[in-house]
């Protein structure tokens, strides 16, 4: 994340120059004189001088460690492979800190390490903690969500930070306690005793902690409950927003290969579906910041898609996902498609819409208002009528999206019979981001329909306390919250009334949706203690599905966080008179 606003280019840059930096002195210069062992001096006694401060040395607690007295971890990263973590104890913070760097050091010279970021971690809270304690770890605390490190013995002989036991899942939150296995694997893997047994006690602790980045800046991090361990971060204003908008679409353009499938973690690549839900989502970042790398993979992701169109002989074009045709991939491709015409201006799409968009009414009986959902590709017969009720919505707003584009009222007709089922039923007001986006498209092009208005807000207001209320990263809260908040703007412009619904509330919700979602961004100072930390850097995980990194949760952020970004100026207008100033 560029707070300082530097391009990532120029960030990717910074690591390459430190990484030939790195490669020459390891060839060339001696062991005490090479550029790494100093730029490692330099970026740890700008942390000494943070970690050692008087404020801090007057908050802390004596022996805030417990038996071992003072504790300090620096971990050492060069952004291509997992930090080194060394530890150090004593019998104050001085001792401690002179104990871990004299041992991180000595990494950097072993390792030939480039140390591109280093942090530092000063235990400020320790406590007793049973094996037995942790055997309901994964009940108390959800999954992913125990905070605290783990000292292996009292004296800290073996200790692993919160972010190592997490990123390498070594607390067994389906089973409870810690994972031998894993925990041996990793020590070994980091050149430590492994462990003959677990000890029936452990030391827990928390720790204040301060990133030094690449550019030698010195961040604190958070000891909030949800954000502990992450960058404090001033605002979410509209540049931010952009910005997280625009790191998440470069990682996904990142993961488009030249012939324009999009792989994921275990190499398979997209289906159809989530391959143009992919694209929306880094066509949304390009809209924020235009760049020929970007767009680059825009393209070659798009004539993927264009190649997975099959047409049958009435010129009805379908999406093939293996054995099947669903409603998802055919709605999805319509938008995605939908977004390349619109942002480039090519009319060259617009032929590829009306088929896809041919083989989408194909599926719905206007009569009911209801879609078939998964047709067999062998034959077109009905596999499932049925299979998710966002789906219905996701049709609804790609037919709406033809309309927009070609001005073909059938379009619009054809969503409205979707749409009017949904006002009779009022069955799916369940907070999804796919009835949120069909109300808002459906208004745009016909503000006499007051039902759908009024559909909007029981839609968002009904689901305001459960997205406050809700603790972790979950992505879709924020994104439909901001397609709620425009849906509500239209309203207004169309003049209507919308007395009764609390704007100021909403705006508040999305002030705080944005920053728990910033909860799963992935910083310099979780991103190091991944394996490839600069593959993961501006992605964003999901610390209740194991911190992993999905393109479903990354399309759901950009999306949340672009449209922040938009609306900005108007959310700011609309907040709190208490909260006006914090951000989105």
């Amino acid at each position: 994340m560029r707070l300082n606003k530097k391009p990532r280019r120029l960030a990717a840059l910074t690591l390459l120059l430190a990484l030939l930096t790195g490669l020459l002195s390891a060839c060339g210069g001696t062991a005490e004189d090479t550029a790494d062992i100093e730029a490692f001096r330099t970026k740890a006694e700008s942390l000494r001088n943070a970690v050692l401060a008087d404020q801090v040395r007057q908050e802390l607690t004596d022996n805030p460690a417990g038996a071992a007295g003072y504790a300090v971890f620096l971990s050492v990263c060069s952004g291509v492979e997992r930090a080194h973590v060394c530890g150090g104890t004593g019998d104050s913070p001085e001792d401690a800190w002179n104990a871990a760097a004299k041992a991180a050091e000595k990494t950097v010279k072993q390792e030939n390490l480039v140390p591109l970021w280093l942090k530092a971690d000063l235990v400020y809270v320790s406590s007793p903690l049973s094996a037995g304690a942790l055997k309901n770890i994964g009940e108390v605390f959800g999954p992913y969500g125990f905070r605290y490190g783990l000292a292996f013995d009292p004296e800290y002989g073996t200790a692993l930070l919160e972010a190592e036991l997490n990123t390498n899942h070594i607390y067994d939150y389906r089973n409870g306690g810690v994972d031998l296995e894993r925990l041996n694997a990793y020590l070994e893997e980091t050149g430590r005793e492994p462990l003959a047994a677990l000890p029936e006690e452990y030391t827990a602790f928390q720790c204040a902690g301060w990133l030094c980045d690449e550019g030698g800046n010195i961040v604190q991090l958070s000891l909030e409950d949800a954000s502990y361990g992450r960058r404090e971060t001033a605002t979410i204003d509209g540049d931010m927003a952009r910005a997280l908008a625009q790191d998440g679409a470069e990682y996904l353009a990142e993961q488009v290969q030249e012939d324009g499938s999009i792989l994921v973690d275990d190499g398979s690549q997209l289906g159809p579906a989530r391959h143009a839900d992919a694209l929306s989502a880094m066509l949304r970042g390009y809209r924020q910041f235009p760049n020929e790398k970007l767009a680059g993979s825009i393209d070659r992701a798009a004539e993927w898609l264009l190649g997975q169109m099959a047409y049958t002989e009435d010129d009805l074009a379908f999406l093939m996902d293996g054995s099947e045709i669903t409603l998802e991939s055919l709605a999805l491709g319509v938008i995605a498609l939908t977004d390349c015409a619109e942002t480039s201006g090519e009319t060259a799409y617009v032929p590829a819409c009306q088929a896809l968009g041919a083989g989408l009414l194909s599926l719905l009986d206007t009569n009911s208002g209801t879609f078939t959902h998964v047709l067999n590709s062998s034959d077109l017969s009905r596999k499932e009528a049925s299979r998710s009720a966002e789906w219905d919505s996701m049709g609804a707003a790609a037919l709406c999206r033809l309309y927009g584009l070609t001005g073909d009222p059938l379009w619009l007709w054809a969503a409205e019979q979707v749409l009017d089922r949904m006002v009779k039923e009022d069955s799916m007001l369940n907070g999804d981001v796919w009835t949120a986006y069909a109300l808002r498209e459906a208004t745009k092009y016909d503000q006499n329909r007051m039902d759908y208005f009024v559909l909007a807000l029981k839609n968002v207001q009904g689901n305001l306390a459960a997205i406050y209320g809700a603790q972790g990263t979950e992505p879709a809260g924020l994104e439909m919250l901001m397609v709620s908040y425009e849906t509500y703007r239209n309203m207004l412009d169309a003049g209507y009334s919308a007395d009764g619904f609390d704007a100021g509330l909403l705006a508040d919700v999305i002030h705080v949706r944005a920053e728990r979602q910033l909860d799963g961004y992935l910083f310099p100072e979780l991103a190091m203690y991944f394996e490839q930390p600069q593959k993961v850097l501006g992605a964003f995980m999901s610390r209740e599905e194991g911190l992993c990194v999905s393109v479903d949760g990354l399309c759901r952020n950009i999306g949340g966080y672009s449209l922040c970004a938009n609306n900005y100026e108007k959310l700011l207008s609309d907040s709190d008179p208490n909260t006006k100033g914090k951000g989105a």
